[in-house]
């Protein structure tokens, strides 16, 4: 049992590194730490070159938080993916950030139940049956008092924020997206140097992807206030309509993911397998 749950713990924290003795390295690229922060010609070229890591890029995966879609560097990378879906249709996997806190503790409160529910079982007898199914009745009631008011803050927190993603991806608008740089003035808050804007690179790039020239959309006749941000409300359309249709679908519902629920909860139940297996052979 003990070995059950040492190896469930040991491929949870350190699976992408055993699965190297086997399979390839699985290559993420995640913006904050891909894109160079401290050098700007670097920050430029990464930014001028996110579309090429898309294009090579097998799936899209969003850490999906209510702030996401007001973030300039979220809404790009949505753009990079959008284009590329012209030629090369490829899946979107949208994971609330919340709905991994939420597992690990239903994760963790089904591990203490399951294994007090054993230890129940194997260490009663006659004389302190009783006693014992009140002290570990106890513990768990207390254990659960502690625990599921929290997966209920924060459950019921998640569904709010899902509730509010409609109108979010409805009302979307790039131009109202915010950066870092231009929160601060463009300049850094620590050491005081001028930082260049990120907005303008993003949306030179947009321009060039949504613009004219390089978008299938760009003879919709589409609302804005100027000629210039015709791109720009592209892009606005694609997020409003196609983008939003897949967000919704798979954040949408009112269930935890089954896979997730099934591999993190059930597991809980089979190191102790091998007590049953030992009875069954004698």
């Amino acid at each position: 049992v003990i070995f059950g749950y040492a190896a469930f713990l040991l491929f949870l924290c350190f699976w992408q590194r055993i699965r190297l003795v086997i399979f390839k390295p699985l290559v993420v690229f995640v913006d904050k730490l891909c894109i160079a922060q401290h050098d700007d010609v670097l920050k430029e070229k990464g930014i001028l070159g996110l579309a090429g890591f898309v294009d090579h890029s097998k799936k899209l995966t969003i850490l999906w938080s209510p702030r996401y879609f007001s973030r300039l560097w979220c809404t790009y990378e949505i753009a990079a993916f959008l284009r590329d879906q012209v030629t090369d249709e490829k899946p979107l996997q949208v994971m609330p950030v919340k709905m991994s806190v939420i597992l690990f503790l239903l994760s963790f409160c089904w591990h203490i139940l399951t294994i007090c529910f054993y230890v129940l079982e194997y260490v009663t007898d006659d004389d302190t049956g009783m006693l014992d199914e009140i002290l570990v009745g106890a513990f768990v009631a207390a254990f659960l008092m502690l625990t599921m008011p929290i997966v209920c803050y924060i459950g019921i927190g998640l569904m709010k924020d899902i509730q509010e993603l409609p109108n979010q991806l409805k009302t979307f608008r790039v131009q109202e997206s915010k950066c870092f740089c231009c929160s601060h003035n463009h300049v850094h808050p620590e050491t005081g140097r001028r930082i260049i804007c990120d907005r303008q690179l993003v949306f030179k790039t947009l321009k060039r992807w949504f613009g004219a020239e390089g978008n299938t959309l760009a003879h919709l006749t589409l609302p804005t206030c100027r000629k210039e941000e015709q791109h720009l409300d592209a892009f606005n359309f694609l997020v409003q309509s196609d983008l939003a249709q897949t967000v919704l679908k798979s954040v949408g519902g009112d269930t935890l993911p089954f896979s997730y629920a099934v591999y993190m909860v059930s597991i809980c139940n089979v190191p102790f397998l091998a007590q049953y297996m030992a009875s069954w052979k004698a």
